[in-house]
């Protein structure tokens, strides 16, 4: 018994030194003080937290772009290297082989494009950073 009403004790010592801890910190004035400036996403500094939200949402957008050209690559070089092994094993002809290679490239060349459009488009309207 008297273990645990000296196990009880050091649980009130430590509840109490934990909570003078947390109430000397909060009440500190060291605590109150400026928050650093909002720093963009574009390097400079921004007016507000606005704005570098704004900034996050345009970068978002160029990364969805780059992952969808990524994609149409991965797309059109697994057409390419299927349409290579029927070449190998005889099921398709040479002619075959080349004009997808030739319309897989020119596909990657419109994808690209479009999509480099697309972002110029998004950032001279102002939408993210670099725009306006």
């Amino acid at each position: 018994m008297a273990r645990l009403v000296s196990l009880l004790r050091g649980i009130a010592l430590w509840r109490w030194l934990i909570t003078s801890f947390a109430a000397l910190t909060l009440f500190s004035p060291a605590v109150h003080a400026a928050l650093p400036a909002v720093t963009s996403s574009g390097g400079g500094a921004a007016t507000d937290y606005m704005v570098q939200m704004r900034d996050y949402v345009g970068l978002a957008i160029g990364l969805i772009a780059l992952v969808l050209s990524g994609y149409a690559f991965i797309a059109v070089s697994g057409g390419a290297i299927a349409k290579f092994n029927e070449w190998r094993a005889g099921k398709a002809e040479l002619g075959d082989l080349k004009m997808v290679f030739i319309v897989g490239g020119l596909l990657l060349l419109v994808v690209i494009y479009l999509v480099t459009q697309a972002v110029g488009v998004i950032a001279s309207s102002g939408t993210f950073a670099g725009g306006g």
